[in-house]
């Protein structure tokens, strides 16, 4: 007996085979395909960290290390250099310094022992006659001198002028050392005496006297200005003191700091004289 079921055909390969043991029926099932998932693109650090050095590569990162080496030698050298040179140049200054010093000192020295030395002396004669002695104390010869003269008469009370002062400028030659040099200029007046007697006159000292001011500027010998040199004199009349035992006198040009002192204690000396004849 013929069976009605229809026939199925055989399988020509294995795939029909497997196809038809799961679908018995023998029904035409679409054929499933396979996927492909693309690989995952890879990122730039994968890359980066990926490529292979070469020789090139290394050769020149060994360069780059040398380099680097080198510039840091060369820095170090440097530096050494600067802080030598520093050092030399510190100690350069230091020795420059000391040298000035000593060159100072000895110049010092040898100014303050061979230097101008210039004293002044005013006098005044009777008559008027204005002398200046001047004496270079020192080794070297002084140079740029010069004298400054003014003569005023005063009035003792209230030391008042009697009239404009009279003046002198002298640009003096130089001086050598130990030397002695004069210079002389001539007053418009006398000065005032009171008596050629020996006794003591009554109106001693007078009303006026002879203010002589003297100003000194000098070089030492060596470019280097001096202080300068200030004289003040004033006269007051001679006068004779007797006493018992003997006399004794004064009078002439004395320091202008010291005028009224003089004057009191010649007064003095004559009322203590008198005071003894009187006993």
């Amino acid at each position: 007996m013929i069976d009605d079921q229809p026939v199925t055909p055989a399988p020509k390969t294995n795939e029909d085979a497997a196809d038809q043991t799961h679908n018995p029926q023998g029904t035409q099932l679409p054929i499933a395909r396979p996927v492909v998932q693309p690989h995952p693109a890879k990122t730039n650090r994968e890359i980066t960290c990926n490529i292979k050095r070469d020789g090139w590569d290394k050769a020149k990162m060994v360069a780059e290390l040398i380099g680097i080496l080198v510039l840091i030698l060369y820095t170090i050298y440097t530096a050494g250099i600067y802080c030598a040179n520093k050092k030399a140049a510190e100690a350069a200054h230091d020795t420059l310094g000391e040298i000035q010093k000593q060159t100072i000192l000895m110049r010092q020295q040898l100014v303050g022992s061979q230097g101008a030395i210039v004293k002044a002396y005013p006098e005044v004669s009777n008559d008027g006659e204005v002398s200046i002695r001047l004496n270079n104390l020192g080794v070297v010869t002084t140079t740029d001198i010069r004298l400054s003269i003014k003569a005023t008469r005063k009035k003792i009370a209230d030391d008042s002028a009697l009239e404009p002062p009279t003046a002198f400028e002298i640009a003096a030659d130089p001086l050598k050392g130990g030397g002695t040099e004069f210079y002389k200029r001539q007053l418009p007046w006398q000065l005032h005496e009171l008596t050629d007697k020996s006794e003591w006159p009554k109106q001693w000292p007078g009303n006026e006297t002879t203010e002589l001011f003297l100003h000194v500027t000098y070089q030492d010998g060596f470019g280097n200005n001096m202080p300068p040199i200030d004289v003040c004199r004033k006269w007051f009349p001679h006068y004779n003191v007797t006493t018992k035992t003997g006399g004794s006198g004064g009078g002439g040009f004395v320091g202008c700091e010291d005028f009224k002192n003089a004057i009191a204690e010649a007064i003095e000396r004559e009322r203590k004289a008198e005071q003894e004849q009187k006993n």
